[in-house]
C-alpha cells in the first residue's frame, strides 16, 4: 500500500480522491564534472522508473508531476556521495 499525502484545498472528498503518493528517490551528489544532483525514483502510480536532476539538494524534493504524467511528492530516501557523509 503506497503512503499517500493529500492535495492543499478542497473539500475532505476531493483529498480523498486525489492523493498523491510519496517516492522514495535515490540521490546522488555532485561529483567530478557533474554540477547537478541527480535523482532517480518509480512511479507508485504505474511503476515506470523515472530520472531527474536539480542544482541544489532542496529543489530535488517536493511535488511535481513525473514524466509518465502522474504526479508525486518525491522524497529523498538515500544519498549518495553527499559531502561529509561517512563511508
Amino acid at each position: 500500500m503506497p503512503i499517500v499525502c493529500p492535495v492543499r484545498g478542497g473539500s475532505r472528498r476531493d483529498a480523498a480522491r486525489q492523493r498523491v503518493p510519496i517516492a522514495p528517490a535515490s540521490v546522488y551528489a555532485p561529483i567530478g564534472r557533474r554540477r547537478w544532483w541527480w535523482y532517480a525514483y518509480r512511479c507508485l502510480t504505474c511503476g515506470v522508473y523515472q530520472l531527474g536532476r536539480a542544482r541544489q539538494l532542496d529543489q530535488v524534493t517536493g511535488q511535481r508531476r513525473a514524466g509518465c504524467g502522474h504526479a508525486v511528492v518525491i522524497m529523498a530516501a538515500r544519498i549518495y556521495g553527499a559531502p561529509g557523509a561517512g563511508a
